[in-house]
């Protein structure tokens, strides 16, 4: 009988031990701001709910940061069955499209002292370029290019388009014109913005340029786009 008592008490004592701790819980982890125009917040913020569903008092040691652009504050302290919260604000600036951010909260719950929390948005672009490298051959079987294009006006033009040579020597800084034709093509993508297609045909060049492709538009808000690329010469 004493061996069983002992036994039980030790089970006993092993319960109350496992269940004596902070637990950490959120209503969700993925969070989506929404989709908005380009410039139409500075700055978003989030409001993420995290609760203590555990017997002791829960401290949230840090939260990490997935970017410079985001800047967080938090309660740190958190009692038992009680709701704090962790506020993310991230700086929009220079973001476009897909925006996902992230915050890693470190708290002193024994089974999950590290909890990963998603943040997204959309931002519509003023102008999209899908093409973050161009590349141009010319000599042996050269091709046409074609960038696609997406801008949030209906009559959006290219007006001049030049690469900005970045060769060492005499030439560099030297704009190379390049030739180009853009066309509509007559449709809308999911989020209303118009789509075009950007027709670059082999320019005529006797050395290959490294460089900085640079379009002139009529967009207002965007008169210059600039993408990385080259012209290869390929004998």
């Amino acid at each position: 009988m004493r061996v069983f008592v002992f036994s039980y008490l030790l089970w006993l004592g092993s319960v109350c031990t496992v269940h004596s701790a902070p637990e950490i819980s959120f209503e969700k982890t993925d969070y989506h701001y929404g989709t908005f125009k380009e410039r139409a917040h500075e700055r978003i913020s989030y409001s993420i709910a995290v609760g203590n569903k555990g017997t002791e008092t829960m401290k949230i040691n840090d939260v990490r940061k997935s970017c410079g652009c985001t800047d967080v504050t938090y309660d740190t302290l958190i009692k038992p069955g009680k709701t704090g919260h962790i506020k993310p604000v991230i700086d929009l600036k220079g973001i476009r499209g897909m925006m996902t951010k992230s915050v890693t909260v470190l708290s002193n719950d024994p089974e999950k002292p590290s909890q990963k929390i998603h943040l997204k948005a959309y931002i519509i672009p003023f102008v999209h370029i899908q093409s973050r490298y161009i590349r141009l051959v010319v000599g042996n079987n050269p091709k046409k290019v074609d960038v696609f294009i997406k801008a949030d006006i209906k009559d959006f033009k290219v007006t001049d388009m030049y690469l900005y040579n970045m060769n060492k020597g005499e030439d560099k800084g030297r704009p190379i014109s390049i030739p180009f034709k853009l066309s509509s093509l007559n449709k809308k993508d999911k989020h209303g913005t118009h789509q075009y297609r950007l027709s670059l045909p082999p320019p005529s060049l006797n050395d290959s340029v490294y460089g900085i492709f640079v379009l002139k538009t009529n967009h207002p808000k965007r008169p210059e786009i600039r993408v990385q690329g080259a012209v290869e010469v390929v004998r």
